[in-house]
């Protein structure tokens, strides 16, 4: 994988769910691929996307190749190379090819029967099919009249395609326009690709697309770029007439302020695609694709030779489009190219600079910076992160989020800060990890790391040590190897975020500690805000933590719960280990208080705040 891959595999990844299947782009300049990749937890590493309604656009070419030979005429009625096609509104003998790849032919829209299916269809059933919906159909206008989207013209399209060239319309699709142009591995649903792996909808089979004109292509992102590659280059499978043809505004309307209509070309949902972000010139073909499991996108860029292609299974939770157009101008800032409109790309020693590991309280925060794009994340020292400010724009300076709210970066006495401006009023929002101390943890604070400690002195009527300071576990981060953090257990019953996390440095005064370890952040104003301090201490041979007002036990040094009954009332709680499955709860004496925590640390049950108990497992047991 080369560098520029890895940045714009970084960038997608960026813009993906946590929970993503399947995702893949490809992106080609001057007819070569610069980069490609897939990702997610099912990613089809070499196989094919469903694209759904880009198909269209092979639909037209192929229609285009048979009226280049003589075959075909996009004026002529589709009545009379379909004789089996009859309406009952007489309207429809006025319905053209030009009208069905413009979407104009006034068809109800889409027969859905066959629409996504288990198993391919078979092309005289699904013929049939189409003949009888369409005898009990009415139009919905005048063909020509003006454009709506409409999978039925395509579908019609592919039938003629069909029948005058005498053979399936996938086979056609393949002898004349894949295979000349190397893509092997597209085809259409009735060619399925055993090796396709179903990776979004759980326990369903791979989906067949029935309208295979409409929708019905499968392929990888690189040979959707050779596909898109024909409109930019002179070539044997498409003529220049053909691509002038397919290649115009050919949708109608009857509201003049409409442009977006007036932008269909043959196939094509726009041929001169604007966008108020990039510079991108004239004529830029795009098409979207959306099927039960995938969102994919084609651009072509005339101005800069480019094809882009993109999918996504709809649980990457993505603006495919965006991504795609993003990581493309990436691609060309790193030739020199400055594509974006209003916002200036971060420069590049600014980027290394401020990008990384940033502290503030109660949560970590992760600048990334690419292009002109910064993202702000949560993220958190177990592992997982959320997108908190996305799409960040550089605009003299300042990354803008909304006109009224903007981040900039700040240095004072050699450290950096990221800044929050909000309706004008500038305040810190988080200190860079690398600027706080890097020196080497003390040997006391290692042996620490990674245990997990639970409060023991909760008062009956105590509701805070409940709610969010039950539990910590100490962990440390690669980027700041002298920074401690002491991760926090909310309660997960109240549908909190599961973590909250609390820098800690163990140098006092620039000295080290192995007892103590204070807030590690320096930050006015609510971000430098409860910093906590850790202050350990051995008790009758058991190492004790306290922390703001509360102390807490290793819990490997608990005793196993064997039914022990309440002492007598006093400070610390009765804590112990719960290593087998507790059924039933025991009496709990007036006054007093009875905690469940699983294994991690999250309260379960509470005798305060539940009325109902659930066999445990496994976990802890805390008799208060």
């Amino acid at each position: 994988m080369n560098a520029l891959t890895q940045r714009l595999s970084a960038l997608l990844q960026r813009g993906l769910s946590e929970k993503c299947s399947s995702a893949a782009y490809a992106i080609m300049i001057d007819g070569q691929i610069i980069a490609e990749d897939s990702m997610g937890r099912n990613p089809i590493r070499g196989g094919t996307y469903n694209v759904g309604s880009i198909s269209k656009v092979y639909c037209a070419v192929a229609v285009m190749q048979l009226v280049e030979r003589g075959l075909l005429e996009l004026d002529r009625p589709v009545c009379e190379y379909l004789p089996r096609f009859w309406m009952p509104d007489e309207r429809y003998k006025k319905i053209t090819l030009r009208h069905c790849l413009s979407h104009s032919c006034g068809l109800p829209g889409t027969q859905w029967r066959w629409l996504a299916a288990s198993r391919p269809r078979r092309d005289e059933d699904y013929y049939e099919e189409v003949y009888r919906f369409l005898a009990h159909s009415a139009l919905h206008s005048e063909p020509g009249a003006f454009s709506v989207y409409c999978n039925d013209g395509f579908t019609l399209a592919e039938m003629v395609v069909a029948q005058v060239s005498g053979m399936s319309y996938g086979e056609y699709c393949k002898r004349y326009i894949t295979e000349p142009i190397g893509a092997h591995s597209s085809r259409q649903s009735s060619q399925r690709n055993h090796d396709y792996q179903h990776t979004f909808i759980v326990g369903m089979p791979p989906e067949s697309i029935g309208p295979e004109g409409a929708g019905g292509i499968g392929t990888t992102m690189a040979d959707l770029c050779k596909f898109g590659q024909l409109f930019l280059t002179e070539n044997k499978v498409v003529s220049e007439q053909s691509k002038q043809e397919i290649d115009k505004p050919q949708g109608t309307t009857f509201l003049p302020a409409d442009g977006f209509s007036q932008n269909y070309g043959l196939g094509w949902d726009s041929v001169d695609m604007p966008h108020e972000t990039y510079s991108l010139g004239c004529g830029v073909l795009e098409k979207g694709g959306g099927t039960k499991e995938f969102s994919s996108r084609l651009i072509v860029i005339p101005q800069y030779k480019a094809v882009l292609a993109i999918s996504a299974t709809y649980d990457c939770g993505t603006d495919v489009k965006a991504e795609i157009l993003q990581m493309f101008a990436v691609a060309m800032l790193e030739r020199g190219v400055n594509i974006w409109k209003n916002h200036q790309p971060v420069p590049q020693q600014d980027a290394e600079n401020y990008q990384g590991l940033y502290l503030t309280g109660g949560r970590s925060l992760r600048v990334l910076i690419e292009g002109a794009r910064v993202d702000i994340l949560a993220e958190d020292m177990r592992g997982g992160s959320k997108k908190l400010y996305a799409n960040l724009l550089y605009q003299d300076g300042e990354m803008v989020w909304k006109p009224d709210y903007r981040f900039f970066f700040y240095q004072h006495e050699g450290k950096r800060y990221l800044m929050a401006n909000v309706q004008n009023r500038s305040f810190p929002l988080a200190i860079k990890a690398d600027d706080c101390l890097c020196q080497p943890l003390p040997e006391a604070w290692k042996a620490r790391i990674g245990r997990q400690y639970l409060i023991a002195n909760v008062f009956a009527e105590d509701i805070i040590g409940n709610s969010e300071l039950n539990a910590f576990q100490l962990l440390t981060n690669s980027e700041a190897p002298g920074l401690l953090i002491a991760s926090f257990v909310n309660d997960s019953r109240e549908g909190k975020q599961p973590y909250f996390e609390i820098p800690l440095t163990p140098y006092i005064d620039g000295k080290p500690s192995d007892q103590l370890a204070c807030g590690a952040i320096h930050l006015p104003w609510q971000a430098g805000r409860d910093l906590l301090n850790l202050y350990f201490e051995e008790q009758d041979g058991v190492e004790t933590c306290e922390c703001s007002g509360y102390r807490y036990r290793d819990t490997s040094s608990l005793e196993s719960w064997q039914g022990q009954s309440f002492a007598p009332r006093g400070e610390e709680n009765q804590l112990y280990c719960l290593d087998h499955k507790l059924t039933e709860l025991p009496a709990i004496p007036e006054g007093r208080r009875l905690l469940l925590f699983n294994p991690e640390g999250s309260v379960v049950f509470d005798s305060l705040l539940d009325n109902r108990f659930q066999p445990v497992e496994e976990g802890y047991i805390s008799l208060i």
